[in-house]
């Protein structure tokens, strides 16, 4: 009618009650909460001291401090010598023990620590031989260069290619057959 004319055009009455609210979506009956996974104020209090260990890190880590400043000068040393002689025990593995006794006595072991980039913190060993002014990165490379030894092991690099491509690596595939029709298959 008239008055519904009226409210559409926005001509409402001065008077004219505004519009009921929709109703709310009727409440779901409450789900009985398995004890095991309620959370108690304990479990809050814990989550945070973790999460503030987390960040705290995390800044420590943007602000350039490395692992390196929470060793002693005794740390660092058990960690020196405890890859040193896991290059010797690698060595004997893969060689002579003339060859690990060599590297014992002549090879010396330092460490870098990673500053930037997502491995910030991460830390690089090398493998120095005083006499010829060698540095190694890896036991590998000490056996290989070092020693003049050949492991067999592979390399994780593909070689690249340095010979022509196999006769008919371009051409086009043989065309399939065409399959049979299927009137064929009943006679």
């Amino acid at each position: 009618g008239p008055a519904v004319s009226a409210l559409l055009a926005g001509d409402a009455p001065a008077n004219a009650a505004p519009p009921a609210p929709p109703a709310a979506p009727p409440a779901e009956p409450e789900k009985p909460v398995d004890p095991r996974f309620e959370i108690s104020d304990r479990d809050r209090v814990e989550a945070r001291k973790w999460l503030t260990y987390l960040v705290e890190r995390e800044r420590a880590n943007r602000q350039g401090k490395t692992q390196k400043s929470h060793l002693t000068d005794d740390e660092m040393q058990v960690m020196l010598d405890d890859r040193h002689q896991k290059l010797v025990d690698h060595v004997r593995s893969c060689s002579t023990e003339e060859h690990a006794e060599r590297v014992r006595k002549e090879i010396r072991v330092s460490v870098s620590f990673r500053k930037t980039g997502d491995t910030e913190g991460g830390k690089d060993f090398y493998f120095h031989h005083d006499k010829t002014g060698g540095r190694y990165r890896s036991n590998g490379e000490v056996l290989k260069k070092f020693l003049g030894v050949l492991t067999g092991g592979s390399s994780r690099k593909k070689p690249k290619r340095t010979s022509a491509p196999k006769p008919g690596a371009f051409e086009e595939p043989a065309a399939a057959p065409a399959p049979a029709s299927p009137t064929a298959a009943r006679w």
